[in-house]
């Protein structure tokens, strides 16, 4: 099953990764790179939506890449003076390269897909409107924090 994440949640998306048919286990001989694209035809990384790599958001067990997507990574926003746009609900395409540590020649895809990125129904972590509980008679208000 493709991995679906949430616009603006954390998200550990767990892949695993096969090399000629058989688990990929990278230990310390490869650094991995994952990448997210709306278009997998870009021939120009830059137009990568995600990224991550080997120590910065992809932990390994075994032949499992754990890739961390964090809020940021999907709602965008301005880091080093750089803007990098939010991303729109949709289907994009990732891989996984592994390239050898001593052998910067050796890369090999060891994972790819697609990801499901969906829109949340909320948009805040604090109620709106009245909320209900199950006496009819009691409402729950985020403004007032208290019952009445």
């Amino acid at each position: 099953m493709e991995p679906t994440a949430t616009i603006g949640d954390n998200k550990t998306l767990r892949i695993d990764m096969r090399w000629s048919g058989r688990p990929f286990s990278p230990g310390a001989d490869y650094n991995l790179l994952f990448t997210v694209k709306g278009d997998p035809d870009a021939e120009d990384d830059t137009a990568a939506a995600i990224q991550k790599m080997t120590g910065f958001g992809i932990t390994v067990s075994a032949s499992t890449a754990l890739v961390s997507l964090i809020p940021f990574d999907t709602t965008g926003g301005t880091l080093d003076d750089i803007f990098y746009p939010a991303m729109s609900p949709g289907t994009y395409y990732w891989d996984i390269q592994a390239q050898a540590i001593a052998d910067a020649t050796d890369v090999r895809t060891v994972a790819s897909g697609t990801l499901d990125l969906l829109r949340d129904v909320s948009r805040g972590v604090e109620t709106s409107v009245p909320v209900f509980l199950s006496d009819t008679g009691l409402t729950y208000d985020s403004q007032l924090v208290n019952y009445s």
